[in-house]
């Protein structure tokens, strides 16, 4: 396996597991905010090597301040603003906008309780998710060939019980004939019909006197004797 270059711009190294990193980190934190090593292993590859003190070095560039490069930049004075018209008094009168101001309050709590239980759906399914990962890795015992060829035995029998019993439709297999490789691989028959068939084909058995030629286009013939 070619080794993977070490990238010093990035903060573990690689880019690219950064980037998965990262991802994995705000979709937390635009779920339920849990940003801890288990939330986060949870959306990342099963094969993903993850530890607390790659996850902290990660976060903690993510919040660092962004520090831009004004050295090269020369500042220039601004541009003087053209007045602008002055906007005109609102016609709204005290009491619409504290009607306003109260349907959007309750707008807006109604907005905060579906995002509190569309929060609790998301952690529950999230336990739900790690508890069944959880079981397939550790729960599952190894299957033997024995045991796979047992079930598949139950399994035949069961279906044949269901087809008897009227619960199921049959199987449909293909009616079509057998493969020429089929046919010539299940020819059978003395050795007397081997001969027969060899000597319907043209072919000749060997008499005293004949020997095997091998012919330019490499085949083999039976050539007699020359006639005296």
């Amino acid at each position: 396996m070619n080794e993977i270059p070490y990238d010093p711009n990035s903060i573990t190294g690689n880019a690219a597991r950064d980037a998965m990193i990262v991802t994995a980190v705000n979709i937390a934190r635009n779920g339920d905010g849990v940003t801890t090593l288990p939330a986060i292993q949870i959306m990342l590859p099963g094969n993903f090597d993850l530890d607390e003190v790659e996850l902290k070095n990660v976060i903690a560039a993510m919040d660092a301040p962004e520090q831009v490069d004004t050295s090269g930049v020369v500042e220039t004075p601004p541009a003087p603003i053209p007045d602008e018209p002055q906007p005109e008094p609102p016609t709204m009168t005290h009491e619409e906008a504290q009607a306003r101001i109260a349907a959007l309050n309750e707008k807006l709590a109604r907005l905060r309780a579906e995002l509190e239980r569309l929060s609790r759906c998301q952690r529950k399914a999230r336990t739900d998710l790690a508890a069944a990962v959880q079981a397939f890795v550790t729960g599952q015992q190894p299957r033997t060939f024995d045991a796979l060829v047992r079930e598949e035995l139950a399994a035949n029998q069961q279906h044949r019980a269901d087809v008897k019993a009227g619960l199921v439709p049959p199987r449909q297999y293909n009616q079509r004939g057998k493969s020429y490789i089929d046919r010539m691989s299940s020819r059978g028959g003395s050795a007397e019909d081997h001969i027969r068939h060899q000597l319907a084909r043209g072919k000749r058995r060997f008499q005293p006197g004949d020997r095997m030629v091998t012919l330019p286009d490499g085949r083999h013939v039976i050539q007699a004797p020359p006639k005296q």
